[in-house]
């Protein structure tokens, strides 16, 4: 907890592996995308669902800071009154 902050402060300390694209498709989706931009990401069906995902994708990157400044924005709304 921050002090003299009623709210507190969370933060991410650590972490593993990338978070599934937006509406994936939960874990089945999720797992279906994967074996497609891993197996072959040469064929059509792998480069349009890497240009859906945002252009790549890496699902061993974890970004603590992105994360954190996630929570951040969060939080920041929610105490903020926005």
């Amino acid at each position: 907890m921050v002090e003299d902050d009623p709210h507190g402060d969370a933060y991410v300390a650590g972490g593993e592996r990338a978070c599934p694209p937006e509406d994936v498709g939960g874990c089945t989706g999720y797992h279906g995308f994967l074996e497609t931009i891993l197996g072959n990401p040469h064929f059509e069906e792998a480069r349009r669902l890497l240009t859906w995902a945002g252009g790549e994708f890496n699902p061993d990157l974890f970004d603590r800071l992105a994360a954190n400044a996630a929570i951040q924005r969060m939080l920041w709304n929610v105490w903020g009154g926005k």
